[in-house]
């Protein structure tokens, strides 16, 4: 399980052996000194080198065996030490038009609104307030909320616009204990002049985690799901980097032993014109509001 719950940790692709000396320590026992080379997914190669691998004799059989430790895994696990990947993930990359005009970008804001069941001092005003400022049901929220065994979990309730935070934030924090969280995210200038083109972004699916993660990147992280932000999604995306270190139960790190730094995503320069298709847009619309008493009625 130790084996297993490091290859994934890393992630291992697979790993190299140089081995540099062995000593006989006495007659039963003896150090083996190697190198080992570790090959990753996310973070590239990386070398252990020195671990000192302990053989004992079995008085039995007279063979040698491996006196076996968590430590050879990685020094320091034998006192409980355990793996920790630190990922990190770029930004999304921009889509240009060609005139560079900017079609979609990193600089949308939205704000998440987390709240704990447990500590909400006046609940049925909460409700209500929470019902205008998500634009939801009472009923909705309150099934959300009142969840067996969450009533002391931190809920990630939902994502509000910047304005949205400014008309509510108050009354949220009096009546809900609300805690507030910006978040960036994908935007789209040109709006529905581009959209048909450009699909959209979002989160991963359920069945697409374990390729997600494999690539270096978690559920929370943006990915194309139609249009051009789909086709063009490993350009746009870029490569994660990370931090693989080795931390004591108590959360104290022992060591690094390898970092790589994330690529960013590469931006995209279409050859679409924004202006012919936002006045191309017009044109069908107001074609559509003349022919009202002729063939719109019946248009699909």
């Amino acid at each position: 399980a130790l084996y297993e719950t490091a290859q994934n940790t890393m992630p291992l692709d697979s790993l190299d052996i140089q081995a540099n000396t062995i000593v006989r320590v006495r007659d039963e026992l003896a150090t083996f000194n190697y190198n080992v080379t570790f090959h990753t997914r996310l973070l590239g190669d990386f070398t252990d080198a020195n671990r000192n691998l302990a053989l004992v004799v079995d008085n039995e059989s007279q063979e040698w065996r491996v006196a076996w430790t968590p430590a050879d895994l990685f020094a320091g696990m034998e006192a409980g030490a355990t793996l920790r990947l630190t990922s990190t993930i770029p930004n999304r990359a921009n889509i240009y038009d060609r005139d560079g005009n900017v079609l979609a970008d990193q600089n949308g804001r939205v704000v998440r609104v987390e709240i704990i069941r447990q500590r909400i001092p006046v609940y049925s005003e909460c409700l209500n307030t929470l019902s205008l400022a998500l634009n939801r049901p009472v009923s909705a929220i309150q099934s959300l909320l009142d969840t067996p065994g969450r009533e002391n979990w931190l809920i990630d309730i939902a994502e509000i616009e910047p304005q949205t935070y400014l008309d509510y934030h108050e009354a949220l924090e009096a009546q809900c204990a609300v805690t507030f969280r910006e978040q960036q995210t994908r935007r789209y200038p040109t709006g529905a002049v581009t959209s048909h083109m450009l699909g959209y972004v979002g989160y991963p699916d359920e069945a697409d985690i374990p390729a997600v993660e494999a690539a270096g990147f978690n559920q929370a992280t943006i990915l194309g799901r139609s249009g051009i932000e789909l086709t063009w999604d490993e350009t746009l995306r870029g490569q994660p980097g990370g931090r693989l270190t080795l931390v004591t139960p108590a959360g104290v790190e022992l060591r690094e032993l390898t970092r790589q730094a994330a690529h960013p995503g590469e931006s995209l320069w279409l050859t679409i014109d924004t202006d012919l298709q936002r006045q191309v847009q017009q044109i069908v619309a107001d074609a559509y509001t003349q022919a009202k008493d002729t063939w719109a009625p019946g248009s699909k």
